[in-house]
């Protein structure tokens, strides 16, 4: 038996354990919950990361189940916006405008590097994601918009908003839109 998530006193052995509930037989909500009402997010966006992992075998009233139980939590507007990205959502759609929304920057800069891939927003979005105050977010920004130059389609506003993060005054995020020094995986 599990121990109920908030009795250990480490968030790293609350998000192992979070871990190896969700690898283990059939996806419940009672199985998540405790770790999604957990306090620190590093519990919270370990079961959004290990749910997103096993979408395509994610029972289709899971989410739903979650959100009543837990209530409307960022790592979840993620986790949405994660999957709604992967089947082509539309520009401006609810779940990526949720996540991008997210008072968490780590939630925001996951969000706007998937929803951006998948041409899931609009112009005003990249522009006030351009002006966000974490540069983790203008970075992950400016890297999925350079993967969309590569593949030939900026969505519309795109070039401006590379060219305003290529003179931003953090240089991971100058580097980034100029197309240099950043990884795939950022």
């Amino acid at each position: 038996m599990l121990v109920p998530a908030g009795k250990r006193e480490s968030p790293l052995d609350r998000a192992e354990e979070a871990r190896r509930a969700a690898a283990r037989g059939p996806l419940e909500v009672d199985r998540f919950v405790p770790y999604l009402r957990d306090a620190d997010p590093l519990v919270r966006g370990t079961v959004a990361g290990l749910l997103f992992l096993r979408r395509d075998s994610l029972p289709g009233d899971l989410l739903p189940a979650l959100e009543r139980a837990c209530g409307a939590l960022e790592e979840l507007a993620l986790l949405r916006a994660e999957m709604a990205a992967r089947h082509g959502e539309t520009p401006g759609a609810p779940d990526c405008r949720a996540a991008l929304a997210a008072d968490d920057e780590a939630v925001r800069s996951r969000a706007v590097r998937g929803c951006v891939l998948a041409g899931a927003v609009v112009t005003g979005d990249l522009h006030r994601m351009a002006r966000d105050p974490a540069w983790q977010v203008r970075t992950r920004l400016a890297v999925a918009l350079r993967q969309r130059k590569e593949r030939g389609g900026l969505p519309p506003g795109g070039r401006e908003v590379l060219e305003t993060l290529a003179a931003d005054p953090h240089p991971t995020v100058a580097t980034a839109a100029a197309g240099g020094g950043t990884g795939r995986g950022t």
